[in-house]
């Protein structure tokens, strides 16, 4: 069996790439066009706020429900202006959970805030309120949210207790855009999910757009959305230079006239323009992503107990798909996920994004709470790519694979 691995010098499963997301496309095109076309007819120079980026944040806030959203440069600043937008005290504490991307935890530590980092539930990259209840002090502040790979978390449970608790909750919804979590009933069908979209559930939401994510605009981006009107006006003053842009008394062109110290964090016309193009498009682009990850999971029903999906819910937003191996199998994680890109499957073997394993975590002396699950999710997973063009031929061709790797891993 081993002659018949492409490691080995057999015939790949897969012989050539996986199907382009083409994210840029006649869609883009026409956005960026458009732009350039109404800026020359009015021969004005591009500005900030312009009316692109107002459409963008006016559908955006539509598609959530209503509430105010906010473009900026990028996702990382959309995760710092967040918090900062809360006004939290000065050195008090922020619960995170264990995997995150960088951005959103540097942003808690360039806010002036110290983050605690807490574990998440066993086989997943997302925490719970069980384990962040266990990191919180009389020093806690605020919650950090981190909606992974495209599942929302028990969103509302965190919520109803963040607030018998006085805490401030902050969603990061950047691998997760308009994923779903249902009302008290479900009302889902098919592979559609009518609840209520994760970012309208904490006081404030952080967006990363850039060019890798499933809503994106261009290069780099981010949006910053809120319900709560007090909220969605700090935004706007930390986004640009602290000035009340939002007051009927706003003094324009009087850089003094500030609330308070900021930067200047606002993004472009065109950015903009392809975002709303992407934003008109990220429902289909959701619903053929749940397709595939819903028969995919199906498909791997007969190579139970050896991989399985992360658990998955059906408002999910898919990002990326977590395969977990069996414990039986954990010390040869990697030579299988090896053997699998021999075979042409698209993954990433070992995902990095563990805070508990950074050097900087132990460099900045960031208090980890528990990082069991968290390291073992790591230990026992990969992550398969997936995008909107993703078919059935390229769930054969996965099924066939991991069929083919385990065959051999058997004997």
């Amino acid at each position: 069996m081993k002659d018949k691995l492409a490691k080995y010098g057999g015939e790949p499963t897969r012989s050539g790439p996986p199907p382009f997301r083409e994210a840029m496309g006649s869609a883009e095109r026409d956005a960026v066009l458009e732009v350039l076309n109404y800026y020359m007819t009015v021969r004005q120079d591009p500005p900030y706020e312009g009316v692109f980026q107002k459409k963008l944040e006016l559908r955006f806030s539509e598609l959530m429900g209503g509430g105010s959203a906010r473009a900026v440069s990028s996702g990382s600043v959309a995760c710092f202006v967040a918090i900062r937008a809360l006004r939290l005290p000065r050195g008090s504490e922020v619960i995170v959970p264990g995997v995150t991307d960088s951005g959103s935890i540097f942003a808690i530590v360039e806010a002036g805030l110290t983050p605690v980092v807490v574990d998440t539930m066993k086989d997943s990259y997302n925490t719970n309120w069980s384990e962040i209840e266990s990191g919180i002090s009389s020093r806690t502040s605020a919650i950090f949210a981190v909606h992974m790979a495209g599942e929302p978390l028990e969103i509302k449970k965190i919520r109803e207790n963040a607030t018998k608790h006085g805490l401030k909750l902050i969603e990061d919804c950047s691998q997760a855009p308009f994923a779903r979590i249902c009302r008290s009933a479900c009302d889902c069908a098919g592979v559609s999910c009518l609840g209520v979209p994760i970012g309208s559930i904490g006081d404030v939401a952080a967006y990363s757009t850039m060019y890798r994510k499933s809503l994106h605009t261009g290069g780099s981006g981010g949006i910053v959305f809120s319900n709560d009107s007090a909220i969605a006006n700090a935004v706007i003053e930390e986004s640009d230079r602290g000035r009340p842009k939002w007051s009927n008394e706003y003094r324009a062109g009087d850089p003094g006239h500030a609330t308070v110290s900021a930067l200047n964090f606002n993004t472009d016309e065109i950015s903009c323009a392809i975002g709303l193009a992407s934003l008109n498009r990220l429902e289909n682009t959701i619903q053929r992503r749940r397709k595939f990850l819903f028969e995919l999971d199906s498909m791997m029903q007969s190579l139970a107990p050896h991989f399985r999906l992360m658990t998955h819910s059906r408002g999910q937003s898919p990002f990326f798909i977590p395969i977990i191996v069996s414990s039986n199998y954990e010390s040869r994680k990697l030579e299988i996920a090896d053997l699998l890109k021999c075979e042409g499957i698209s993954l990433l073997p070992s995902f990095h994004n563990v805070v508990a394993d950074w050097e900087i975590a132990e460099k900045l002396k960031w208090k980890i709470v528990k990082a069991q699950n968290a390291k073992s999710m790591k230990a026992r997973s990969f992550n398969l790519f997936l995008n909107e063009n993703y078919e059935n031929q390229e769930i054969e061709e996965i099924i066939s694979a991991l069929k083919k790797v385990l065959s051999c891993i058997l004997q």
